[in-house]
């Protein structure tokens, strides 16, 4: 995008951007405020977004899905940012090792569909379904490619996407996408989660 392109779509939406520039205040602020409870020394904040700003043009169909995805804590002594691809499948398991490294019970059994988060690295070796505005599972990304609309795409630096033919890679992202939503419907419509109990 040219950068006469960005300013005119900073002008244009300027009602809905304007608005990201107080979130670092408000986050502070409500952190700041709850660092006066006892339990602040315990507690692991996680904050993240489930779509992003939908008001504005998102730059292709892979970055609807790409949103911040936070953990603080006052026990984090050091900073760090991730170019890991995750999910937010990956809190759960996160959290579930995060409890049972400082000694607390969690359930052994997990439906968990991610893994545990890891900052280090620069892992895009991850596959992921997405489930549209709609409510309907379309798109997938794995391992560095994606596939939407019956269009693949290779995925590049900053979610830019690069459209390719790749017969045989698109029948391989179509089959684990087929695979997804009927394994999604046996488990969910059969109580197939988690084991039958004795």
């Amino acid at each position: 995008m040219s950068d006469a392109a960005y300013k005119s779509q900073l002008q244009a939406y300027e009602k809905y951007y304007v608005t990201t520039q107080v979130t670092d205040d408000a986050i502070k602020q409500f952190i700041t405020s709850h660092a006066e409870r006892p339990e602040f020394q315990n507690t692991l904040f996680i904050i993240t977004g489930d779509h992003p700003m939908t008001e504005a043009p998102v730059q292709n169909s892979l970055k609807r899905y790409h949103v911040p995805l936070l953990f603080y804590s006052s026990k984090l002594i050091k900073p760090a940012i991730s170019k890991n691809i995750v999910s937010h499948l990956d809190v759960q398991q996160t959290l579930y090792n995060i409890l049972r490294n400082n000694g607390i019970e969690v359930p052994k059994t997990s439906v968990a569909l991610g893994k545990t988060l890891k900052v280090e690295g620069n892992d895009k070796n991850r596959s992921f379904v997405f489930m549209n505005g709609h409510r309907f599972l379309e798109d997938i990304y794995s391992n560095g490619y994606y596939l939407s609309k019956n269009q693949l795409y290779k995925v590049e630096e900053s979610f830019k996407l690069k459209e390719i033919v790749n017969p045989k890679r698109k029948q391989n992202l179509e089959k684990a996408l087929h695979s997804f939503k009927w394994m999604s419907l046996y488990t969910t419509t059969q109580q197939r989660l988690l084991p039958v109990k004795d």
